[in-house]
């Protein structure tokens, strides 16, 4: 009777031991982490990748102290500016309201803007020679 008093032919129900409980979650536990893992390898297997040549040194070293200020691999983070720049709505506004947009941010420059007059713009004729 070292068996714990089971018998098969009983048909009474045994609970299992606890110690088979904790490695049976271990093991799922186990298993869950190692599928993720799994499925992880799989998505990073099917991305693209690609090669830039021809890189401005000053360019790669502004993308090396970003990634640095940010806690990311210089690939990571050309990842995340493409990803970023690429999923970006496409702008609104054309060059012109870029530029007045990026020079509003500086505030008033404290430059007096002359006044525009009607008859000043004309427009130009090229038919004389």
């Amino acid at each position: 009777m070292g068996d714990g008093g089971h018998h098969p032919e009983s048909g009474a129900e045994r609970t299992p031991p606890r110690r088979f409980l904790t490695t049976a979650r271990r093991l799922d536990s186990f298993g869950h982490r190692l599928y993720n893992d799994i499925a992880d390898i799989n998505r990073r297997s099917l991305m693209a990748s690609i090669v830039i040549r021809n890189l401005e040194p000053s360019t790669k070293e502004a993308l090396r102290r970003r990634a640095a200020a940010n806690g990311r691999s210089m690939e990571a983070e050309a990842r995340v500016i493409l990803s970023r720049e690429m999923n970006a709505p496409p702008a609104a506004f054309g060059l012109g309201t870029a530029m007045r947009q990026r020079f509003l941010e500086l505030g008033d420059p404290g430059v007096e803007v002359p006044e525009r007059r009607e008859d000043a713009a004309r427009s130009t004729d090229f038919s004389q020679h």
